[in-house]
């Protein structure tokens, strides 16, 4: 639900920016949003997360992905029921306190710290950063997947700019470019299903990361 309207919300958002009205584009949006919207409200659970499904527990990462489709629905200038938005992030730094939850699902410790690297990204988004754990977790880098990585090197310049660990950050992700003649791009060493990682994903990532942080 949420991947059928945040690219969407996103792409209108820029094109605003830009000074362009896409008309059709803001009516696919229009449909899509609202449609989805009342979906996502439709399946929050009780805890204010979301999971797979209406009925299951209810999942770190998925609701992240919630959350950052909201906020991006937000900036998009789209009408998002603050209420449900509140819960979401509550739950998100329930989450963040609950060093259990992921093991509990079966989940990595190396997949629930990639998952904890998003969530703090989203939580920044959301205007609501977390900067004793982020730093703490940068602390913990060397086991982050490459798109982890550069979830945290996004936080850590929303939480500081010009911070020395931002630099560290870009050094690193620069050095794990793979490059060729004409272009570059990022591999991970293992895909971290999880949270539904892939090489073209992390290549964006590492991208968005280092454009923010120029």
């Amino acid at each position: 639900t949420v991947s059928r309207f945040l690219p969407n919300a996103v792409t209108y958002r820029l094109l605003k920016q830009l000074g362009r009205d896409d008309q059709k584009l803001k009516q696919s949006l229009d449909a899509n949003l609202g449609a989805g919207l009342q979906r996502l409200y439709a399946l929050q659970h009780l805890d204010g997360g979301w999971g797979w499904w209406a009925d299951d527990k209810s999942q770190v990462y998925i609701s992240a992905y919630v959350v950052q489709g909201l906020v991006e629905a937000n900036r998009a200038g789209y009408g998002v029921d603050q209420d449900r938005l509140d819960r979401g992030i509550a739950f998100l730094k329930t989450a963040l306190e609950n060093q259990t939850a992921a093991k509990a699902q079966g989940q990595s410790s190396a997949s629930a710290l990639n998952a904890r690297s998003y969530v703090l990204f989203v939580l920044a988004e959301a205007g609501q950063p977390d900067r004793g754990r982020t730093v703490a977790l940068y602390d913990q880098r060397a086991t982050l997947d490459l798109y982890a990585r550069s979830y945290l090197l996004m936080t850590l310049k929303t939480l500081g700019g010009g911070d020395e660990r931002v630099a560290v950050l870009v050094g690193e992700l620069m050095g794990s470019a793979i490059l060729h003649a004409t272009d570059a791009h990022w591999e991970e060493r293992t895909q971290d299903y999880w949270n539904m990682s892939s090489d073209t994903r992390t290549t964006a990532l590492a991208l968005q990361a280092l454009v923010r942080a120029d």
